[in-house]
């Protein structure tokens, strides 16, 4: 077999491979490197060494890619600028779009589904552009955050351009963000064996290993997705499962998942990638390792509240509201994830933004 092919074989299959002091090394799970395997690789190691080698050396040859500076005018790659060309000729029309019907069977998870579309949205910034034009040519437009909120005799809003907006009202739907796990290297490893989206990434590690930290219903919703995919999904929890009767009785009716109790990952191991997870066990303080080539944390979630003024907030974060979905200012509005006692449901989620935008319309008209 070619070099290429044997190590993309190796890498499809789970295998960290690497040249070290001129000899081959690499970790892979128990059972994937059989001594046909092995003996392969001995056969080539010059070989495969000089190749890793090469490649390494080639890569830190190349100069770094650095992001464009969002604040400029950013032109429009050949395919966007085909696509504004043609909103131009049609405005508002929808004749350049590709139109796709998805059929979906079986009973939907739509908080899963909400999820892995937020998830797609924050990691394709491409989903946050809208095009404008400037001196008659198109240009693209990246949504900017919020940087601040301040609350007076009218409202301030300044975002992450510096730019200021006097809104007579505000909705604030900025959602949660998935707590961490606070351990080394846990950013470094996102796309290398750390996920956040079981539904996005699970096809990944189709027949691997992989580890679920969590409890609750996000942590049990993403266990039986990749159990239709995975070999083994472990489960690792702090406490009893405090998810709803109905996904624990799911969960526990897969064989291929199976439970670490009274656990806390401590650290992620691996060099390229995640090749397993070091436990501490919170009751009697011992230690212990677990493979895995997947990560998936689901501890919780923390409100994307760091623009909102301290006077609105809980002490936990969230934004207090009234039944109406005002806060303490009246002006200001808190729906979904960042509101207090939110019942967890995307569709409730809806259903208070619709509420809440009403309110607003009735207190600009009255």
């Amino acid at each position: 077999m070619m070099i290429e092919g044997l190590l993309h074989e190796l890498r499809r299959e789970g295998v960290q491979i690497w040249s070290e002091n001129g000899r081959v090394r690499y970790r892979a799970r128990k059972g994937v490197m059989t001594p046909e395997r092995i003996a392969e690789i001995r056969a080539q190691q010059h070989e495969i060494t000089t190749f890793l080698e090469e490649a390494q050396s080639f890569a830190g040859e190349l100069p770094p890619i650095t992001p464009a500076c969002r604040t400029d005018i950013l032109p429009l790659s050949f395919a966007q600028e085909r696509l504004w060309f043609l909103n131009q000729l049609g405005f508002q029309e929808s004749s350049y779009n590709i139109a796709t019907t998805i059929q979906l069977e079986g009973r939907l998870d739509t908080d899963a589904l909400a999820r892995s579309f937020a998830e797609v949205v924050r990691r394709h910034e491409g989903l946050r552009t809208r095009f404008e034009a400037v001196d008659g040519r198109g240009v693209q437009v990246v949504e900017p955050g919020v940087a601040k909120i301040e609350l007076g005799q009218r409202i301030t809003l300044i975002d992450q351009e510096n730019r200021t907006y006097y809104p007579e009202a505000l909705i604030i739907a900025s959602g949660a963000s998935l707590r961490k796990l606070g351990v080394a290297r846990e950013e470094e490893f996102i796309g290398r064996g750390v996920s956040r989206c079981a539904t996005c990434d699970g096809p990944f590690f189709r027949g691997q290993d992989v580890v679920v930290v969590g409890g609750g219903d996000a942590a049990a919703q993403e266990a039986l997705v990749l159990a239709k995919t995975s070999r083994r999904v472990i489960m690792v929890c702090r406490s009893p499962l405090k998810a709803k009767r109905d996904y624990i009785d799911k969960v526990a009716a897969r064989e291929n998942v199976s439970f670490i109790w009274d656990s806390e990952v401590s650290a992620i191991l691996g060099q390229d990638g995640v090749s397993g997870v070091r436990l501490h066990n919170v009751k009697d303080g011992t230690s212990a390792e677990v493979e895995c080539m997947g990560l998936f944390p689901f501890i919780g979630a923390t409100p994307n509240t760091g623009f909102v003024p301290a006077s609105l907030l809980t002490t936990t974060g969230h934004i207090e509201t009234s039944p109406g979905f005002a806060t303490s200012d009246t002006r200001v509005f808190a729906v979904g994830a960042v509101r207090a006692d939110y019942g967890g449901n995307v569709v409730e989620a809806m259903a208070e933004g619709v509420g809440a935008a009403g309110a607003a319309v009735r207190l600009l008209t009255r």
